[in-house]
């Protein structure tokens, strides 16, 4: 996600907030009070999240020991996100997802993350956007997410991770499309 629209649909709810009774001229209508409005809410979850390509395995908010806890007794150790919630007058929401320094793990695949160890280890930021969370909205559902890190593999070699995925929910089909676009290691001072 591009930081300019969680920062536009901030700003779009703290614009609406705003707008106070002196904007009115004395002859306007009172506001209907009743009336569903936009709200804008900031919280921080816990949780990590899981995508693949035919070539990686990625994990992202959870250290190694974290995962394996989680796999033998479903304890959730994870690491901490910013929530941007946005919702709309119909009750639909967007949302917005911002981890700075989660832990991520790579595994190149076939891989069993409940049992392997991970091939790269490192931190990565994410931001994920979602236009319409809950899917009940009047237009199409679009989501993406863009993670930038570093990795380290077994050897010490450094790698430039970026990995972007898009995802669609047609609203007249509600079939969801989604999309790794790419998972990409560079490796850094080759």
């Amino acid at each position: 996600m591009r930081r300019s629209l969680l920062l536009s649909a901030a700003l779009a709810g703290v614009l609406a907030l705003g707008c106070g009774d002196d904007q009115h001229s004395a002859t306007a209508p009172a506001a209907d009070l009743s009336a569903p409005s936009l709200s804008v809410d900031r919280s921080t979850q816990n949780f990590a999240v899981a995508f693949a390509t035919e070539q990686y395995l990625v994990v992202l908010g959870s250290t190694a020991e974290a995962l394996a806890a989680n796999c033998a007794t479903g304890a959730e150790n994870f690491d901490a996100w910013t929530v941007l919630t946005v919702t709309r007058p119909d009750g639909s929401r967007k949302v917005g997802f911002l981890g700075k320094q989660l832990h991520v793990l790579i595994w190149n695949r076939p891989a069993d993350f409940c049992v392997e160890s991970p091939d790269f280890q490192g931190t990565a930021s994410q931001t994920f956007h979602d236009n319409d969370f809950d899917v009940n909205g009047h237009g199409a559902e679009a989501s993406g997410t863009t993670t930038r890190g570093t990795v380290s593999d077994a050897s010490g070699q450094q790698y430039h991770f970026v990995a972007v995925l898009n995802g669609t929910v047609s609203p007249i089909s509600h079939s969801l499309e989604q999309h790794v676009e790419f998972i990409r290691l560079t490796p850094i001072g080759r």
